[in-house]
């Protein structure tokens, strides 16, 4: 029995032969974007393809259905020319404004099955036409679409049901192993345009006619049609308002969605508030990221090389299956290799995936180890998801240099997404390089299982691609699997939120994934990183890592440096080059301020709420609180509105926090004449004089306990270096009185919190 496609397909390419609507439709298109593939299809080149990767997307028009009326039979939306053609110019009409980015084939991918939506729903109400549309019928639609997306406005649930009582075959609706699940040929035999999860709200009535017997866990429940987000209700309706810009007659006859934004707005639920990134879950972040460049790296890169080692002995066995399946457990068990590495995890680590939510497994570890890479090298250096691991664009080989080893300097060069649209050249710090170090070793590491398994070499030329990909070999089917390129995200089975989950365990759920995620981690990580607990731990193997590195001025040496590793077709002038990137340290300052002013905040709420700081800034603001409780309206607020009209008020002084390794100087764009560290008094502040010891009596200082364990830290190794330096010398006398100074300042601090409490 053929699939129910088949027999339309048929039919749409013999209806096709006597006129080509593509052909006609591309002989009226502007954009010269899409290009003539079949009668039935066109296509249009994908920018920033990878060696090895498909070079085209492909509309096939084919693919798209339109159900049957008492007027009209199904078909597919080839079969009709006239839709057929106003789909095209639909997305021609986009293509002409657009440039060729990264995600233009998916975009117009959304655009198409939108408007093949919009012709069923026309069809499901007597229109036939795009003339036929009136202001109406989009009114009508606008209300179901706002109240449960597609599945409620092309009556997902009602259709469903009416294919049911016509007695289908059901390998054709559904299967149950391991669950239930609806099959994508049921699209066909509905004549729909609704994806398989769009019709999740049919999916009991499903299960019960695939599965009529109930089982044991009882038959599965069906989702109700959602109401839109913003953003997905203004793509939808943008996506119909592109009708309008095509030629009659094809075009609407009238513009479908005025103002589509405050239609959206209206209709669309509110825009829930994501969760912002905090502060215990960036160092938590940092920290596990850390753990696996560090300390899994080398064992994880060895397991991927002991897999192609078993896969070799496999393929050269030439032993049945159920022989071949106890080698390869028998192989796996006695593995030094994997031995060692369930030490140093303290886990069982399996050789193969075995389902969703299974056990540790190398395919996992290299995930892991490719996501702790992203959250250093995009958080430490405040870039883009996409700036580091997209296929063609993201970090490749040759992405990082060494300048100085000795005095850790490196370069990196990072693709700007928003703006140049190029590379640019940016200082990086040890951290950064270190985790670039590691995905060196784990590229290595599958090209070596890859070569062991298919006998084959890759070529220079065939790896210039990001690094972030990943094959996996599968024992009992005796192949290794294609390439997949790694995505990170929070999403719910996004590699991000896996690595969140180990990470953090249950806070993992409050992550906001939003597009500046980075940024914030990257500001978070800034302003805490000389008082946080979880990072004074590691406070001395993170000597040599300047939060700021990536901010240093780039010469225009570097930029022509860096031209040699970068297509002609995208190398920009020094000028267009410096520009770009101070425009993106303008919106990391942005993230910046508000991070600082978040902790400005938080600090008065805790100051308020009776913690103790040390410093002259804490006592101001408690003069400041002081005299606003005379007033009657402050005094009857609870500490939350306390702790906001202090912080406005503070903020409007010009007071912000900046991070140094004794203290936060709130000096900000305030006069501060009173800053200790002015090398003239009346000056305002100047930080690089700024010590503990000076600072420890300005006004203009916040201590906190986490400064003070910074501090005696500090001490600890000031103590080991004035016992290694040889007596009554230079070296010895200047250590000897930092040290004095530094025990000076930690009994003052001390002295002070004792007092305040």
């Amino acid at each position: 029995m053929s699939q129910p496609s088949s027999k339309y397909r048929r039919q749409s390419e013999e209806s096709t032969s006597k006129i080509d609507c593509v052909r006609f439709a591309l002989s009226l298109c502007e954009s010269g974007r899409l290009e003539y593939l079949s009668s039935t299809s066109c296509r249009l080149r994908m920018a920033f393809t990878a060696p090895g990767d498909k070079e085209w997307w492909v509309l096939d028009l084919a693919e798209y259905w339109l159900p049957a009326t008492d007027l009209m039979p199904k078909c597919l939306l080839s079969d009709d020319a006239k839709l057929a053609v106003a789909t095209i110019l639909a997305v021609d009409a986009y293509l002409c404004g657009a440039a060729s980015t990264k995600g233009t084939h998916r975009t117009i991918a959304t655009i198409a099955s939108s408007i093949a939506k919009y012709w069923e729903w026309g069809r499901l109400n007597g229109l036939y036409c795009p003339e036929d549309w009136t202001s109406a019928h989009f009114r009508l639609l606008e209300r179901d679409l706002g109240k449960g997306r597609w599945s409620l406005a092309l009556r997902a649930r009602a259709r469903v049901k009416a294919l049911l009582d016509t007695r289908p075959n059901p390998c054709y609706i559904g299967r149950t192993d391991p669950r239930i699940s609806i099959r994508g040929e049921i699209r066909g035999l509905m004549g729909t345009n609704l994806s398989t999860l769009e019709l999740g709200c049919a999916r009991r009535s499903v299960h019960q006619y695939v599965q009529p017997e109930r089982p044991p866990q009882g038959w599965a429940t069906s989702s109700e049609p959602s109401q839109p987000t913003v953003t997905w209700l203004l793509q939808a309706l943008w996506a119909a308002n592109l009708v309008v810009r095509v030629p009659k007659p094809f075009a609407f006859s009238v513009t479908p969605f005025p103002d589509p934004i405050s239609r959206a707005k209206r209709l669309a639920k509110p825009h829930a508030r994501t969760p912002n990134l905090s502060v215990e879950q960036a160092v938590g972040l940092l920290l596990h990221a850390r753990k696996y460049v560090y300390v899994y790296a080398d064992v994880i890169c060895q397991l991927v090389r002991e897999v192609g080692e078993i896969g070799l002995k496999l393929t050269s066995t030439g032993l049945r299956q159920k022989r071949h399946n106890l080698l390869v457990a028998q192989l796996w068990r006695e593995s030094k290799i994997r031995e060692r590495a369930e030490v140093v995890l303290g886990v069982e680590i399996s050789m193969m995936s075995k389902g969703a939510g299974s056990e540790t497994n190398v395919p996992k570890l290299v995930d892991m180890l490719l996501s702790s890479a992203v959250i250093l090298i995009a958080g430490l250096n405040a870039r883009r998801k996409d700036e580091i691991i997209h296929r063609t664009v993201g970090l490749r080989r040759d992405s990082f240099q060494i300048v100085n080893r000795s005095l850790q300097i490196y370069q990196g060069t990072f693709y700007i997404e928003k703006t140049l649209k190029s590379y640019a050249p940016y200082f990086i710090n040890q951290t950064t390089f270190d985790a670039y170090t590691a995905l060196q070793k784990i590229e290595e590491a599958q090209l070596a299982m890859e070569c062991a398994i298919t006998r084959e070499v890759r070529s220079e030329e065939s790896l210039r691609h990001s690094m972030f990909w990943s094959r996996t070999f599968a024992p009992i089917a005796m192949r290794i699997a294609p390439r997949v390129w790694f995505d990170f995200s929070f999403d719910r089975n996004g590699a991000g939120r896996a690595f969140a989950l180990e990470a953090l365990e249950d806070s993992a759920k409050l992550i906001g994934g939003g597009a500046h995620i980075f940024r914030r981690f990257y500001a978070i990580i800034y302003f805490y990183r000389f008082e946080h607990g979880g990072l004074l731990a590691i406070r001395y193997q993170l000597a040599h890592w300047n939060c700021e590195t990536t901010r240093q001025y780039v010469t225009d040496s570097m930029i022509q440096a860096a031209e040699a590793r970068i297509p002609a077709e995208l190398r920009r002038a020094p000028e267009a080059v410096r520009a770009a990137i101070s425009s993106e340290w303008s919106a990391l300052d942005e993230e910046l301020k508000r991070v600082g002013s978040e902790k400005l905040c938080h600090a008065i709420a805790q100051l308020l709420n009776g913690q103790s700081f040390s410093g002259g800034f804490p006592r101001l603001v408690e003069r400041v609180h002081r005299h606003l409780v005379r007033n009657v309206d402050y005094s009857a607020m609870d500490i939350e509105r306390k702790t906001e009209k202090l912080h406005r008020m503070v903020e409007a002084r010009g007071h912000a926090f900046r991070p140094l390794p004794h203290a936060d100087c709130a000096a900000g764009s305030s006069s501060a004449r009173g800053a200790k560290c002015s090398p003239v008094k009346g000056k305002g502040p100047s930080h690089e004089n700024a010590t503990a010891l000076v600072c420890s009596g300005c006004a203009y200082s916040w201590t906190s306990q986490g400064h003070i364990a910074g501090l005696k830290a500090d001490l600890e190794v000031l103590n080991i270096d004035v016992a290694d330096s040889p007596p009554h010398t230079l070296l010895w006398e200047r250590r000897m009185l930092t040290r004095d100074n530094l025990r000076k300042v930690i009994w003052l601090h001390e002295r002070r919190l004792a007092q305040a409490k």
